[in-house]
């Protein structure tokens, strides 16, 4: 089933653009290598995990090493050769007579070539192994791919939710900073108590031991971002949402059935399948065709040289095997077993794992909405406690709530706003297109077929162009 690209359309926009739009451009320390100016998009991210993420390149590799099961099945077709030399001394005494003993230095050559005619099925079903675990590596490949791409994701959002965060603490901060001066000025002259003075005192504190641990949150996002991109984050700005997502949770739950994990655990149950043919091959019987050359020689003895050349059909038939074989198919059959039973495993998680990341994103998406008019109505009633604490209708403790609860809404919605994009990634994961095709990311995308093309027939040489 061919994947529906997913594009990233221009930002939507928010009647809240403005108030965070500040906070989602704060400009994080770089170093020399990037500059102030330069922002990093989402796409930008990707891209940088997609070519240096060292779990992918692991993935990859790993890929590679099982396409040599190919050439490694097809082995079985192919004549082996070898030579063998000897040399040495030896001595002897004649009898009866006792005459002299003698000794001479016999050495010889021998080639032999013996060439498979019938594997007894060995090879054919090798080689269906051998070509059902590729495929199955590539959907594991694919698998880390999703992974490091959300993670990815995930890692940009959070420095983008930390750096927001923090600069509405810092924000918060210096607001019950001046409250606090001001409030300690209207103590002097008499307008306000000690008690006052105590609660915009505990209120900065609170906002100081906010900011500190936003800082502390921002330092940690920014480490993982390093660890998943594989550079410091420079200015990061908010993605806009990504278009041609599923409509509905039974698209999701129905798209399932083409995530990475399930299409492995497919090609994982044929491939041991073929396994029994394979373990069966055991008793069969074996033909060959074996030919022979060799050349020896007696040095120091008398028309002792000898050529020699011989080609025979050899049969191998097994007939008992000390009960190996019959393990060992019986082995295989519980593989396949296992293998069926993980098939369903993965096919009822895949499911779970798309209703758990529709669910995420409809919650996400209401919850933005809601965090929206908070964050007005807060901003609202701010303004208008201040008026009234201006003619002793309201205290400074009634200031200080409005203001925290103007933050606590404003915090929310920058959550709200992170949950969202990771929970489209995730929508996209879960229906088997978070990858760099999908996603058109400006990057050459890796060819899962070029080593396989490369080494598939090869059958000489240790060395190859394709990594």
């Amino acid at each position: 089933m061919p994947s529906r690209r997913a594009r990233l359309s221009r930002p939507a926009v928010r009647s809240l653009s403005g108030l965070l739009s500040m906070a989602f451009a704060l400009l994080l320390a770089t170093g020399p290598s990037h500059p102030a100016f330069a922002a990093d998009t989402l796409l930008d991210a990707l891209a940088k995990a997609y070519n240096n993420n060292p779990q992918l390149q692991a993935a990859r590799a790993q890929l590679r090493a099982t396409d040599e099961g190919v050439p490694q099945a097809k082995s079985g077709w192919r004549p082996t050769v070898t030579a063998t030399g000897d040399v040495g001394e030896a001595w002897a005494n004649n009898y009866p007579g006792l005459q002299s003993p003698s000794d001479y230095q016999p050495r010889g050559v021998d080639l032999e070539v013996t060439q498979p005619l019938y594997t007894g099925e060995r090879t054919p079903s090798a080689l269906r192994q051998a070509e059902s675990l590729v495929l199955a590596q590539r959907s594991v490949l694919t698998s880390a791919e999703q992974t490091v791409l959300q993670s990815a994701v995930t890692a940009y959002m959070n420095v983008v939710q930390a750096v927001a965060v923090l600069e509405l603490n810092t924000n918060q901060e210096a607001v019950i900073r001046r409250d606090l001066e001001a409030t300690r000025t209207r103590f002097e002259v008499g307008e306000l108590t000690k008690t006052d003075v105590a609660q915009a005192e505990a209120s900065l504190a609170g906002a100081t031991a906010a900011r500190i641990q936003s800082e502390g949150l921002l330092a940690a996002a920014r480490a993982a971002y390093a660890n998943v991109i594989g550079e410091n984050p420079g200015t990061l700005v908010q993605p806009p949402p990504l278009t041609g997502l599923p409509a509905s949770q039974e698209e999701v739950v129905a798209g399932s059935e083409d995530a990475p994990t399930v299409t492995a655990a497919k090609y994982n149950e044929q491939a041991a399948h073929d396994g029994i043919d394979v373990a069966f091959s055991q008793i069969m019987p074996f033909l060959n065709i074996v030919g022979t050359a060799g050349m020896s020689d007696d040095a120091n003895a008398a028309n002792t040289g000898r050529n020699s050349a011989s080609i025979m059909l050899q049969l191998t038939v097994p007939l008992y095997q000390a009960g190996l074989p019959a393990a060992d198919v019986r082995q295989s059959k519980q593989v396949a077993a296992q293998r069926r039973q993980e098939l369903e495993n993965e096919r009822r998680f895949a499911i779970q794992t798309a209703v758990q990341s529709w669910s995420a994103l409809q919650t996400a998406r209401a919850q933005i909405s809601s965090f929206v008019e908070q964050v007005r109505a807060n901003k609202v009633a701010l303004e208008g406690v201040r008026l009234e604490a201006n003619v002793g209708a309201r205290t400074v403790l009634d200031i200080l709530d409005a203001e925290q609860a103007y933050l606590n809404s404003q915090v929310s919605l920058v959550t709200a706003q992170r949950d969202e994009v990771v929970a489209a990634y995730a929508v996209e994961a879960a229906v088997g297109r978070l990858t760099a095709r999908d996603l058109a990311l400006p990057v050459e995308y890796y060819d899962v077929e070029a080593y396989y093309n490369e080494v598939h027939d090869k059958f000489w040489g240790f060395g190859t162009k394709t990594q």
